[in-house]
């Protein structure tokens, strides 16, 4: 196989002091372009009041990496909503449509929407279809730039055998619920493309995956992995290699790297060869039949490590990079701010 070029779709930005980082992450895995991501921090438990979200930090850090004599491939930058008031009480008061074309008028390429966490979708009372979010996903739409949206969770962390990470004792809606949720926010917003990432948390139910892009034609995923999908895919490969295949054109490649402050309390960032890890064991996972090390807390000690699933390239080439191409800008916005 010869090599082939990648573009990572879901990086996680936040600190500017790490831009050499990024560089030097872009730099090793030879990647063509990437997509740096936004986090919405009101309302997340034990988050902090302030900032409300990551988007000046990620903005700055997009501007200094398409920059100057050592500027990067290109990236492009998701922002993300503020929905403080939403946690105050003033629902009312609250105008994510505005924000939106803020956001696009700044110079970012897309909208990141974590909302759709159990535990986030709670504290706000909001669902995915949401009137507001569908207004302000049919504004992207409008605004030429894609929403990528995170829905849900792995599908066992509604059971007790998930331990700490157990939702089963808290008021979130359901996992079946928020995925019905999304496929309404679609059929509202047409005009507009989704993104949901780590497969939508249906790595383990493909005919379900197949299902929900069939009848959500604006719908994408990506294959940022959150971790939980290696077991899952790898134990029925003919049935994965498929689903690839046949939705080769709906699927992008995403690391899920985290260059979060290594200091920050909400989230915990990951240094540079643990990002470098995340990224290679994906890969290696998609294009090899090597074995890799499965990550996922919860397997069991058999399933420590898995099989990569050795795609072709005509399965890979559209995942790795030309449909992130095909949806974003040919170059990135202007940082107007």
């Amino acid at each position: 196989m010869s090599e082939l070029q990648v573009f990572d779709f879901h990086v996680h930005g936040g600190d500017v002091r790490r831009v050499s980082e990024i560089r030097e992450y872009m730099k090793s895995e030879g990647l063509e372009g990437m997509v740096l991501l936004s986090m919405p921090l009101s309302g997340f438990p034990d988050g902090p009041p302030e900032p409300v979200n990551l988007n000046l930090t990620v903005l700055e850090s997009k501007r200094q990496l398409n920059s100057g004599t050592d500027k990067s491939p290109e990236v492009y930058a998701f922002g993300s909503l503020d929905n403080s008031d939403l946690l105050k009480g003033r629902r009312r008061d609250w105008d994510p449509v505005a924000q939106v074309a803020a956001m696009a008028e700044a110079g970012f390429d897309g909208l990141k929407l974590w909302e759709g966490k159990p535990e986030l979708a709670a504290a706000l009372g909001l669902m995915p279809d949401d009137r507001r979010l569908v207004d302000a996903c049919r504004e992207a739409g409008k605004q030429g730039i894609p929403v990528l949206f995170h829905i849900g969770d792995p599908p066992e962390f509604w059971s007790n055998e998930s331990g700490k990470r157990s939702l089963s004792e808290l008021e979130v809606p359901g996992f079946k619920a928020l995925i019905n949720s999304s496929a309404r926010l679609c059929q509202a917003a047409p005009d507009t493309t989704f993104v949901f990432p780590h497969l939508l948390f249906l790595g383990g139910n493909l005919v379900e995956a197949a299902a929900f892009l069939n009848n959500s034609p604006n719908a994408m995923f990506d294959l940022a992995p959150g971790n939980y999908f290696y077991e899952p895919l790898s134990r029925n490969p003919e049935q994965a290699a498929e689903f690839f295949k046949s939705f080769r054109n709906r699927i992008l490649f995403g690391s899920d790297a985290f260059f979060f402050p290594l200091d920050f309390k909400a989230f915990s960032g990951e240094s540079l060869p643990g990002n470098l890890k995340r990224c290679r064991r994906l890969l290696d996972f998609l294009s090899s039949s090597e074995t890799v090390d499965n990550p996922y807390p919860l397997v069991p000690e058999d399933r420590k490590t898995v099989q990569g699933l050795k795609l072709p390239e005509s399965t890979l080439t559209p995942i790795l990079q030309n449909n992130a191409r095909r949806i974003l800008p040919a170059i990135p916005r202007v940082v107007t701010t």
